[in-house]
């Protein structure tokens, strides 16, 4: 049993709290409107069907600890799910069986390796439609958190801390083979397209070699392990099988070395491209040419014409994949198609070369909604607009999400906090911060709606968030304080906050308007301390900005009501609670479920009894009784729902139409029945 499941018990109780949908009840149904698309953590290919392809993106509530396993077969354009068997785990190998292209095999992370699960080999026999476990991770010796896996047509074989595991027979019985030194990681398995018995495998300390299909290995003498580097990445040149590539890292320092006569000898080439973390890195070799050799590591994608000499950074035809100008930088894995087309994942999506990488083309990926999805902001002026960012581009639509078009991004820096100004039509404010020593961050001013951005202008140190409450005054959250800028374009400071613990700190995440009473603001902090454990703490102005008061504690998300100035509704664990913003006592008129945790609060404009909670496990819940109870909202977001949203909004124009986002991603749309 996984050891994330929820308890039977809090199961039961939430039942309790949840009333039963009448039958004849029209909720609509959520549809991902917007841009499409995901980031692969890994690719694998079919090697008989050219534009057969399979992926695991990052998925679920926190998408770190799991993926969702999909297949294209048109060559990444369009994509299904192919993983039901493979709920809640994080796939971090693909193989297909080169015989019986139907039959795939996946390695899933075990506990302690961003999952929660212990960890194995699946085996699909309908190419991704169902899936099985073969083997837990101690069954086969113990997985690291990355794992080789290799299928051949005879035999599969898996990378563990100690050497392989080999199954002779489609995964039923594995044997164990130790290797010495032990790898520690068996991150690679490659094989020699002349000679399916020719096998090789790399782990950080050590490389090996097999002549007999993997049932007995003997130590490649690599100069790699002889100076203290680790390496990170092993590849084989395909049009010249004795030519091996090898990625290694020291302290401060990336090298590439190569042999050509199969691993028995190995010169040092040159300097490698260096990463800021080097947990992981890639290595593909051009099919067509062995000198030509591609490197994709946490800080982007790097090519090498001459052997390993020298590297150059690959951006034509790619997106920014470093750490200073993406959110999502740098190279999940590397591989080719039975087409020979180099094939790129990214956090940023998928990528494919058939010109050894002069030229790359983007995949459509639809189907796939695994892009995250933030800063979601209406225009005041023009209601039918909105935007939004969906990775690191910045999108418009005016149509509820059917159509969307890129606007710039300021530069430099990545985005931190996007705000329109609610008094000039189509002057958007941005945040961003330069991640450097120390960070940098950056206002920018957009007079077009964000087509365009004027230069930059200085905000105080640590701002993360912006607020316009009234003409001509701007609002930064900073740290422990909070600044005001005001026509002069000078900064003041309008409060600062003393932590609990000095040592640790206090921190002003965003601000939150009255939309009924603009000139009354909450700013939400952190108050954190040094050993781990914080605060939730909301901050309340009256006078937009100017002052500010201690209001509440544990608060996780506000909302507010037409027709009630003042009232200030709020979450605090699951129960939900109503108080005045100028004071008085917090009065609980309604909760949820035990395991209700909500993120996002949402009174219905057009009828005030009508409460919408985004919650963590519950999905995305309506009453209509002024949170007495509860029922799911309507059907189709992934999971039945059952993840983290990050915003639920209405429609300013249209009270039917309301809008979320899913820590898994994309941008969901639900058009309820009229009333």
């Amino acid at each position: 049993m996984k050891t994330r499941r929820r308890s039977c018990l809090l199961v039961t109780l939430a039942a309790c709290f949840l009333a039963v949908v009448p039958a004849n009840a029209a909720t609509g149904r959520w549809e991902p409107v917007g841009p499409s698309g995901g980031g692969p953590t890994v690719i694998a290919a079919d090697p008989q069907i050219g534009a057969r392809l399979f992926a695991a993106f990052p998925w679920g509530p926190y998408q770190h600890l799991e993926t969702l396993v999909m297949r294209s077969e048109d060559g990444g354009t369009t994509w299904q799910e192919a993983n039901h068997g493979l709920e809640g785990e994080r796939i971090i190998a693909l193989a297909v069986d080169p015989q019986d292209t139907d039959r795939l095999y996946a390695v899933a992370a075990k506990q302690g390796c961003s999952s929660d699960d212990p960890g194995g080999v699946y085996r699909s026999d309908d190419a991704g439609a169902s899936w099985h476990l073969l083997a837990t991770s101690e069954d086969i010796g113990g997985l690291a958190c990355s794992a080789g896996l290799l299928a051949l047509s005879d035999a599969v074989l898996v990378g563990t801390r100690d050497g392989v595991a080999r199954s002779a027979d489609g995964g039923a019985t594995w044997q164990q083979i130790p290797l010495s030194p032990a790898p520690d990681t068996l991150h690679t398995l490659l094989r020699d397209p002349r000679d399916k018995r020719v096998l090789y495998a790399a782990g950080w300390q050590a490389r090996f070699k097999s002549r007999d299909g993997g049932l007995t290995w003997t130590l490649l003498d690599d100069p790699a392990a002889h100076s203290q580097q680790s390496v990170r990445a092993l590849a084989l040149a395909a049009s010249a099988p004795d030519t091996l590539y090898a990625f290694a890292s020291g302290f401060l320092q990336s090298v590439c070395w190569r042999s050509r006569d199969g691993g028995a000898t190995w010169e040092e080439r040159g300097a490698a491209p260096g990463a800021l973390f080097l947990d992981s890195a890639s290595l593909l070799v051009d099919p067509r040419n062995p000198e030509t050799v591609f490197v994709g590591t946490d800080d982007g994608l790097w090519v090498s014409r001459d052997g390993g000499s020298t590297f150059r950074r690959l951006r034509r035809d790619l997106p920014s994949m470093t750490y200073s100008r993406s959110a999502y930088p740098g190279v999940s894995d590397l591989a080719l198609d039975a087409a020979g087309r180099i094939l790129l994942a990214s956090p940023l999506g998928l990528w494919s070369s058939t010109a050894a990488g002069f030229h790359w083309e983007a995949a459509a990926l639809a189907g796939v909604h695994a892009n995250p999805v933030r800063f979601l902001r209406f225009d005041p002026f023009r209601p039918r607009r909105f935007v939004f960012t969906s990775f690191d581009t910045l999108h418009e639509t005016r149509n509820g999400g059917a159509r969307t078009a890129p606007l710039s991004v300021p530069r430099p820096g990545l985005l931190q906090d996007l705000a329109f100004d609610p008094h000039e039509r189509d002057r958007l404010f941005a945040l961003t911060r330069q991640e450097q020593s120390p960070p940098v961050e950056r206002l920018f001013e957009s007079r077009d709606g964000g087509q365009s951005w004027g230069a930059p202008s200085p905000v105080p140190a640590g701002t993360e968030a912006l607020a316009a409450p009234v003409p001509g005054i701007l609002l930064a959250g900073a740290g422990n304080r909070i600044l005001l800028r005001d026509g002069s374009g000078r900064w003041w400071e309008q409060l600062s906050v003393v932590p609990i613990d000095e040592r640790g700190g206090f921190f002003f995440r965003r601000f939150q308007a009255d939309p009924y009473r603009p000139e009354t603001l909450f700013a939400f902090g952190v108050d954190r301390y040094l050993h781990g454990g914080e605060i939730a703490v909301v901050y309340c102005s009256l006078d937009a900005g100017q002052t500010w008061r201690r209001w509440e504690e544990d608060v996780t998300t506000l909302a507010f009501a037409p027709g009630q100035l003042g009232a200030v509704y709020f979450v605090r664990g699951t129960g939900i609670y109503r108080r005045r913003a100028a004071g008085g006592t917090a009065q609980r008129i309604g909760g949820l479920p035990p395991n209700g945790w909500v993120r996002w609060l949402l009174i219905d404009r057009s009828d005030p009894q009508t409460f919408y909670a985004a919650t963590d496990s519950l999905g995305i819940l309506v009453s209509q009784d002024r949170a007495k109870t509860w029922n799911p909202a309507a059907p189709g977001l992934p999971l039945d729902g059952k993840l983290r949203v990050t915003a639920l909004v209405q429609d300013p124009l249209n009270a039917q139409r309301l809008y979320a986002t899913p820590s898994s991603g994309g941008l969901w749309r639900l058009d309820l029945p009229p009333r």
